[in-house]
């Protein structure tokens, strides 16, 4: 597939952007369920659901003869066929944003997978969307490229074309002067249990909470895109780990 052909990437690339793409550095944990009894600076509802091919990003450029025209992007959210035959749904995105996905996330020479999230706050109620497009994990590092989008499209393409999607409460947990993430899985993946916690550097010490047990940080089976495939199939959290209590909170040193 050549770069015109990418359906992330529909405009020339800008030379003028930074060489290298935004990255995501994050450890994985299974964690004991109780956790979530633990104070919690935020709870949110997340529903996450994951798109395809049936996904596009373009660039439109100002109109040079109309001095008011401003340059602008939009996402393109094709429904399943199923829902309603190759209707398209259109929503606008940052330029700056549409502009990092076609210098960093072309899928003819990355791999890369693209997820809407809806994220409830429990105590407001309010709500916020995101696009977040993520390449190929390596280690605990990963390219991602994130913005705010609309939240009614938002829940219109989770509910008529998204491919997998999986749902969870968030707690946003302090602890040592770190954020954890402690994600309670719904529906099929009800049992599960996992805490993350995104990092400046990849040998970045951690202090590690007693109610964080193994790390599964490159183990394939707990990326949200293989639990929202295990949610689909509707195969319940099967041969996954269940937590193992480890003690006190002890320090633990960076990924070697």
């Amino acid at each position: 597939m050549s770069q015109s052909d990418s359906p992330l990437a529909t405009a020339p690339v800008n030379p003028t952007l930074p060489a290298t793409a935004p990255q995501e550095i994050e450890r994985k944990f299974i964690a004991d369920p109780r956790a979530a009894a633990e104070p919690a600076k935020a709870v949110w509802h997340i529903e996450q659901g994951y798109l395809d091919d049936n996904i596009s990003i373009h660039v439109v450029p100002r109109d040079e003869d109309d001095e008011s025209s401003v340059e602008r992007a939009y996402l393109t959210v094709v429904r399943a066929p199923e829902v309603d035959s190759g209707a398209q749904m259109i929503t606008e995105v940052p330029v700056a944003f549409a502009r990092d996905v076609q210098q960093f996330a072309n899928p003819a020479t990355t791999k890369t997978g693209a997820r809407i999230r809806l994220r409830a706050d429990a105590a407001t109620g309010e709500t916020e969307a995101f696009l977040t497009i993520k390449g190929e994990a390596k280690g605990a590092a990963r390219m991602e490229l994130e913005t705010l989008i609309d939240a009614v499209f938002s829940r219109e393409a989770l509910d008529c074309a998204v491919k997998m999607k999986l749902e969870k409460t968030r707690h946003l947990i302090e602890f040592e002067g770190q954020d954890w993430e402690l994600d309670v899985f719904k529906g099929a993946l009800a049992g599960l249990v996992l805490a993350e916690l995104e990092l400046k550097s990849e040998d970045q010490a951690i202090t590690i909470p007693s109610w964080v047990g193994q790390e599964v940080t490159e183990d394939g089976r707990y990326s949200n895109a293989a639990l929202a495939k295990r949610a689909k199939k509707n195969e319940g959290i099967g041969d996954l780990g269940v937590f193992e209590k480890k003690g006190p909170a002890r320090s633990r040193p960076g990924m070697l």
